[in-house]
């Protein structure tokens, strides 16, 4: 029977995605087509190991024809955060100074640091091409409220207010770290994206097979010529941005074998979907707050609307 043959040939591995592991190791993928006139189905199964091993090849040539600008644009970006430290650590060494001025510039010391770890992890995050460690059960609303708890220095400085709207217990296997270090560039953005008062919320939501991670914001919002460059490394139309933040986040989504959509225009505010696969086994919540119904089916498309354009 065809249980049978599964049993025997085959042997899943966490990340398969949506190919599948067979026991000597192959990669292939799998199709089925009903027959019209009587019970069955045709199966196709296509090997795809060499295709797959070819795609990691180009992604990884890819990375490395970046590392010229990588490095020149991590020389550009850690310099002022540097001059700034030294600065503010020069003022400490001082005896005469005010203890409320040496807090101060304790603050802006680790303030800057910090900055400089971020800039230095987004590097490796990108040059590393997402690579996972081995897969981690991860429950998603304590990931979202690790995210949202990082974050919450940037939301107290920027004035603006950050919701976890929460739903049910829902459960993934992925690199948690990473997952996390995603996220919180997602969270970041939108911060940035917001004036003082402006609103920054994230929810997840169960699908089929899936699970969904929104990251919605109110802000100023992107016009079709950012939409379209928008997950480019190196893009970005902050004075102050490594333009890594994106596309760290579509690597390490593309890592989980998950996609990453982005819906957004000017005014309108930014909205980002994570969808992530999720174990066929686990809790199946039903959602509090439900999802838009239709969310694009590719990473881009062109705009369908005068107000609202898919990426």
């Amino acid at each position: 029977s065809w249980l049978q043959v599964i049993a025997r040939s085959f042997q899943p591995q966490a990340d398969d995605g949506h190919d599948i592991t067979t026991r000597s190791g192959r990669r292939v993928n799998i199709s089925t087509t009903p027959l019209s006139d009587e019970p069955g189905q045709i199966v196709l199964i296509k090997d795809v190991t060499d295709t797959r091993a070819l795609q990691s090849e180009l992604a990884r040539k890819t990375r490395l024809v970046s590392l010229g600008q990588m490095v020149a644009s991590l020389a550009h970006q850690i310099r002022t955060p540097v001059a700034s430290a030294l600065l503010y650590a020069s003022h400490l060494g001082k005896d005469t100074l005010p203890a409320d001025d040496r807090n101060r510039f304790a603050d802006k010391l680790i303030e800057r640091l910090a900055h400089m770890e971020h800039l230095i992890q987004d590097m490796l995050s990108f040059a590393g091409g997402g690579e996972t460690r081995d897969p981690d059960a991860i429950e998603v609303e304590t990931l979202l409220d690790d995210a949202t708890a990082a974050m919450d220095g940037h939301r107290q400085a920027g004035h603006v207010r950050m919701e976890h709207r929460r739903g049910n217990p829902l459960w993934i296997r992925g690199d948690r770290p990473a997952l996390l270090g995603a996220l919180q560039n997602l969270l970041s953005n939108a911060l940035t994206a917001c004036d003082p008062g402006g609103l920054v919320q994230i929810a997840a939501r169960p699908g089929d097979a899936h699970v969904d991670i929104v990251v919605s914001d109110n802000g100023r919002g992107m016009d079709a010529a950012t939409r379209e460059h928008a997950l480019e490394p190196f893009f970005s139309t902050s004075a102050g941005g490594t333009g890594l933040g994106l596309a760290v986040v579509d690597t390490v989504v593309r890592s989980h074998f998950g996609q990453l959509h982005i819906e957004s225009s000017p005014g309108q505010g930014s909205r980002f979907l994570l969808r992530l696969p999720r174990p066929q086994t686990g809790p199946t919540e039903s959602p509090q707050t439900p999802l838009p119904a239709q969310w694009p089916d590719a990473r881009h498309r062109a705009p369908s609307g005068p107000r609202t354009a898919h990426v």
